[in-house]
């Protein structure tokens, strides 16, 4: 709770914000800030790989008390993001997102010793960004029916 409360408190308070944009812009304000918060919590992600192998009370709390209103949080901005829908509705697509999103911040030390880069600083993250919404819009097809800037 420690580590995920904040997170999704922070997260509600921008709820009004985020259902006024257009999806595409939702969606990469969405993808930014989970990243930021995954770079700024690596401990999120370590603790979901720990506790998400075997189906324990500790796995069923962090389902129920802290995964479920992430979901529901996202639910409510489905509207016109296939992205949106496919985090919700797809576990391919959710797992595929949040690996992209926060994994490299899990592992920076096997990336300093590989890339000689340093994943908390402003520079990497910002990049990191950029390369997962690339990723993500390729893999929904919005380049092919959108412009570049809806």
């Amino acid at each position: 709770e420690f580590t995920f409360v904040p997170v999704l408190l922070g997260m509600q308070s921008e709820l009004t914000f985020l259902k006024s944009l257009p999806p595409r812009a939702r969606e990469r304000h969405i993808t930014a800030q989970f990243i930021r918060s995954s770079a700024r919590n690596p401990n999120m992600n370590r603790l979901m790989i720990q506790e998400g192998f075997n189906k324990t009370w500790r796995n069923d709390y962090i389902t129920t008390r802290l995964l479920q209103p992430f979901r529901d949080y996202i639910r409510q901005l489905t509207e016109g993001s296939t992205l949106i829908r496919l985090l919700d509705e797809d576990p391919h697509v959710r797992y595929v997102f949040l690996g992209a999103c926060n994994m490299v911040f899990s592992r920076p030390g096997e990336v300093s010793a590989l890339y000689g880069e340093d994943v908390f600083t402003d520079r990497f993250i910002d990049r990191h960004i950029d390369t997962v919404i690339s990723i993500l819009e390729n893999f929904t097809g919005r380049e092919q029916r959108e412009g570049p800037n809806d």
